[in-house]
């Protein structure tokens, strides 16, 4: 059969894994019309979520009319992103709550979500729905970081009143913000919002700004190369952790995004191997209430690894949306 090239061309093309390149300085100059750049995993979860909009109830299969007008009334939107998954509006409903309130610099963002039941009860199902939601997200990150960390995090290495210049000139201080603000609007965030929840650099990016420089070379974050770029599963921003990989390689993966863990209390407590576990509860309370875990493993073991080797000389930021999968048994054990 003969086709035309140039029309298969396009049909195959593909979108990229990375969108842009631009430098840091640009990245800045961008902020202050478009905060949402500098996003964390929850703003960016709940923006995708609702970018896909909410179920028509008209065009829904009659069968299905009764219920989403019955949710409806209740307040409870139905969003198009869960529309497969039965019964869990309301769920979801309170899950977009929680991640509002994360992506308001709330006390969210130092938790994780579990999702408790026995099986068949819909966990998987749920937490696949998520992880789809964000498939193609677009997020900015620092080239080569082995996290994918947010720019902002690099202005942390800057001081307080360096920082309270950049603000000023461009025009991002709470004040330029309440000005720009229409009456009845919520402000845009300052500057020192988005620096409130961000993080403090990987040992890595420290490493690239401060030490991997030309002789004579003064440091300088305008050196530093931003990127857009997609977040997949078969990259990073969408994880789920299994046997396959250790928990601190799946939430470096699911940094910027989202890191499931299916039988998150199951896996080694069930096994009688309480070591294993512990050292894997011992990691999760860190990457949620300090949002950063060890960098790298003991380099001469040859592991990555969240086991004894890990080194502690130098964090790494985990903005992740974490989300634990567990049975009742399992959660009493």
């Amino acid at each position: 059969m003969a086709y035309h090239e140039q029309e298969l061309q396009k049909l195959l093309g593909l979108a990229p894994v990375v969108v842009e390149k631009i430098t840091f300085g640009e990245f800045l100059s961008r902020l202050k019309d478009n905060p949402q750049i500098a996003d964390t995993a929850a703003a960016t979860l709940v923006r995708a979520i609702e970018s896909k909009g909410e179920v028509d109830i008209k065009s829904a299969p009659a069968t299905l009319r009764p219920y989403l007008t019955m949710l409806k009334k209740m307040g409870v939107p139905t969003w198009k992103a869960f529309k497969k998954v039965r019964g869990s509006q309301r769920t979801v409903a309170r899950i977009l709550n929680h991640l509002r309130a994360a992506a308001a610099n709330g006390y969210q963002l130092r938790l994780a979500l579990i999702l408790k039941g026995g099986p068949g009860s819909g966990k998987s199902y749920l937490a696949d729905a998520i992880k789809e939601c964000l498939e193609g997200e677009i997020v900015y990150t620092v080239k080569d970081c082995p996290v994918h960390e947010n720019p902002v995090n690099l202005l942390n290495l800057l001081p307080p009143e360096r920082i309270d210049e950049i603000a000023e000139m461009l025009e991002m201080t709470k004040a330029h913000r309440a000005k720009q603000c229409a009456p009845g609007q919520k402000p845009l965030p300052s500057l020192h919002d988005l620096i409130a929840i961000s993080g403090e650099p990987c040992q890595a990016c420290w490493s690239k700004v401060m030490e991997n420089l030309p002789d004579g070379t003064e440091p300088n974050l305008l050196d530093i190369e931003i990127h857009a770029e997609r977040l997949s599963s078969r990259k990073f921003g969408v994880s789920t952790w299994s046997k396959d990989c250790t928990l601190a390689q799946a939430l470096r993966k699911g940094s910027r995004g989202v890191t499931d863990m299916p039988e998150l209390f199951g896996s080694t407590a069930a096994t009688g191997q309480q070591s294993e576990s512990v050292e894997e509860i011992d990691l999760l309370l860190e990457a949620t209430n300090d949002r950063r875990i060890p960098a790298g493993c003991n380099a001469d073991e040859g592991k990555d690894s969240c086991g004894k080797t890990r080194s502690r000389n130098g964090f790494e930021p985990i903005d992740s949306v974490m989300i634990g999968q567990t049975n009742d048994g399992a959660f009493d054990r």
